[in-house]
């Protein structure tokens, strides 16, 4: 899993700069480097819902407009205590306007999650063309209702 593969411990946004990410969206055939434009607008809503007894989690948040020409890949997770709850917007086409992305999460292990805060943890992808722009990673404090 995407997740997996990204250490959350290291907190870091892969090419933090503005020009590097226009230096690497140029690479990649995006002369403008507009997705590095949006990947701010990338968040969690404040409140996300517990469904099957807290083995389900839906959770949803803005995501930034992005060219057209571009495709986004967004992994979630949310934390609470021991307990983890995956799940993925996966290769979605740029409209070129905002848009607000909702995803599934399912606990894992099986252990419930349960009303309160907890812990959502996202990494949003761009690619052009197959390749990739820049990767974006966030994690923000929620309220699971």
């Amino acid at each position: 899993m995407l997740l997996a593969a990204v250490a959350f411990a290291a907190r870091v946004e892969v090419a933090a700069s503005n020009a590097t990410r226009t230096a690497g969206a140029e690479a990649a055939g995006d002369p403008g480097g507009c997705s590095s434009c949006v990947v701010r607008a990338f968040d969690f809503d404040r409140v996300a819902t517990l469904s099957a007894g807290g083995y389900q989690l839906r959770v949803s948040g803005p995501a930034g407009a992005c060219p057209v020409q571009d495709t986004l890949f967004l992994t979630v997770e949310v934390t609470q205590g021991g307990v983890t709850a995956r799940g993925s917007w996966a290769k979605h086409a740029c409209t070129g306007q905002q848009q607000h992305w909702h995803v599934l999460l399912t606990a894992a292990g099986g252990k419930a999650l349960k009303p309160g805060s907890a812990l959502g943890h996202g990494s949003v992808r761009f690619t052009h063309n197959g390749k990739t722009l820049l990767t974006h990673i966030w994690t923000k404090k929620i309220t699971l209702t």
